[in-house]
């Protein structure tokens, strides 16, 4: 997802909002540019959204959600904020709530689809040194990693998009992610003996019927 560099209003009521303590941000939904741009606004606090308007614009692409970037702010303290002010409060809950090998990654609404998230959390993790990123909007998630499987992330990513309170959504994530995961080492020993178990009653049956012929 990139950002573009234009300025933009809108009229607080349109969003059902006051102008003093709301901030503000707009989703970038056509960037044929520079032809034609498309822009929703919408706020953090309000349900609302304003109708798509067209531009006709010449503009630059920042990538303000450039991998490496974020994985810098992950190297900190596991928390990144992409396209969107920092939220100290949040931060340091979410800080709490991850594990060592995991970070977050906080979008705006809107922004890209499932596939989208996914392919963003994928160049960070590359990125990173992290074993686990997860991306998450208001609508959207996914999760990569290089310890969990997919099937265990996919299991623990409903619990998460579920759950609209962030921080809790990550503790059930990683509840969820850790207890799927198989013992597949646990499971290969008692394989293992139960193997061993059935070549030696094999052999003492054909002994036993040997001894008694």
């Amino acid at each position: 997802m990139s950002s573009i560099s234009l300025t933009f209003t809108v009229e607080p009521r349109a969003l059902g909002v006051s102008a003093g303590g709301s901030t503000f941000y707009f989703t970038v939904l056509d960037s044929r540019l520079p032809e034609i741009l498309t822009v929703r606004a919408f706020c953090l606090n309000s349900t609302r959204s304003t109708t798509p308007e067209k531009f006709s614009a010449t503009a630059s692409v920042d990538a303000m959600t450039d991998p490496a970037e974020l994985a810098h702010q992950l190297s900190v303290d596991q928390v990144a904020f992409a396209d969107l002010p920092d939220d100290p409060a949040l931060q340091d809950q979410l800080v709490e709530a991850l594990d060592e090998g995991t970070g977050i990654v906080i979008t705006p609404p809107g922004g890209e689809t499932p596939a989208g998230l996914r392919d963003l959390a994928q160049d960070v993790l590359d990125a990173s040194e992290l074993d686990t990123v997860i991306v998450r909007s208001p609508d959207a998630l996914a999760a990569v990693s290089h310890v969990h499987s997919r099937s265990s992330l996919e299991s623990a990513q409903e619990h998460l998009v579920a759950q609209p309170d962030y921080v809790v959504g990550v503790r059930e994530f990683l509840g969820e992610v850790g207890s799927f995961d198989m013992p597949w080492l646990a499971l290969a020993a008692v394989a293992a003996l139960a193997l061993l178990a059935v070549v030696a009653w094999t052999a003492v049956s054909v002994r036993s019927t040997g001894l008694t012929q």
